[in-house]
């Protein structure tokens, strides 16, 4: 130490003063291939090209980074350091863009659902294990809940709702229409008889969702003419789920979704006794943010779901046996 303050070396130029991408792209190539000839090659461009917009960087930076001679080019000490920078930068940025080309690859990824409980349960999970089966590299984070205000902001890639709406810049893919059927149990029905037509449900424990648009009113279509039947029971829920799993514990008839007893009428377990009811447009319907570069794994699952829909919808309800009442 001799008491004289040290003027510190000049830090190494960086990155952040660089305007202009491609002056960098072309300063990297001109060292990597060793002139300027060589990189317009590698670059697809003239050499001139080149030479101006490794000189437009030195301007920029203020600093000389190459030592020009009709014989011979050389990189001074700040172009060797910003070099080592930009190069490491650069592989960076290779890197990234591979690793997101390898995201888009249809049959790899993680795709974000959001779906109500019933519809998660009885429709997601069963088509998420299926699909699976035939594409093990998509992963897929499902969260149950209510219905999002807004699909555009709920960070969701596809979120799974009641019918589409008007809200901008998303898509929706409709898989088919919900259908409510009237449905019991055979212990129900061989304990308390089967009603012949929907006015005798006056007369039957009827199960009420109170999450359902007026769940004591139940219309039906007959031959054209709409009826209502105000029914009632001894158990109200607002979940139908619950309400599923008291119906086929032979507790009371119940106006139930489609989806919720597919397998249950496949298995004999529930009986459908109407299948008329009139309901407020339902869908199972996926939306998703509408974008120029949907992800293809996307596109792959909602193909898959809406064939997968298709296939497992309930089918139309056969010839009913003779009804007949208790008395």
């Amino acid at each position: 130490m001799n008491g004289r303050s040290e003027t510190p070396p000049p830090a190494p130029p960086s990155v952040k003063h660089v305007k202009d991408l491609d002056r960098v792209v072309a300063f990297v190539r001109v060292i990597e291939k060793g002139s300027f000839l060589a990189a317009a090659k590698d670059l697809c461009v003239s050499a001139s090209v080149v030479s101006k917009l490794v000189s437009l960087l030195e301007e920029d930076m203020g600093v000389q980074l190459l030592r020009r001679s009709t014989r011979r080019l050389s990189v001074t000490d700040a172009g060797a350091n910003f070099y080592a920078q930009c190069a490491a930068a650069l592989t960076s940025i290779k890197s990234a863009k591979e690793t997101a080309a390898e995201q888009s690859d249809s049959s790899k990824g993680v795709i974000n659902i959001q779906a109500t409980l019933s519809v998660g349960l009885k429709v997601i999970g069963p088509a998420i294990r299926a699909f699976t089966q035939k594409y093990p590299d998509v992963s897929f984070n499902v969260t149950l809940s209510e219905v999002p205000a807004r699909v555009i902001d709920s960070g969701y890639d596809i979120v799974m709702v009641h019918r589409p709406t008007r809200e901008k810049s998303v898509g929706f893919r409709t898989m088919r229409t919900v259908r409510y059927l009237i449905c019991a149990s055979q212990s129900y029905l061989r304990k308390a008889g089967t009603p012949a037509r929907p006015a005798d449900l006056v007369r039957f424990n009827c199960l009420i969702n109170d999450k359902q648009i007026r769940p004591t009113e139940w219309r039906f279509d007959e031959g054209g003419r709409e009826i209502t039947v105000k029914v009632h029971g001894n158990l109200r829920m607002n979940d139908g789920l619950a309400l599923h799993d008291a119906v086929l514990d032979g507790m009371g008839i119940a106006r139930l979704p489609d989806y919720h007893v597919e397998a249950d009428l496949k298995q004999g377990e529930l009986r459908v006794l109407f299948d008329n009811a009139v309901y407020d447009l339902r869908t199972i319907t996926a939306a998703y943010p509408r974008s120029k570069f949907t992800l293809p794994r996307l596109s792959l699952f909602l193909d898959f779901l809406e064939e997968f829909v298709s296939k497992s919808a309930a089918p139309p309800v056969a010839a009913r046996a003779p009804a007949r009442i208790a008395r």
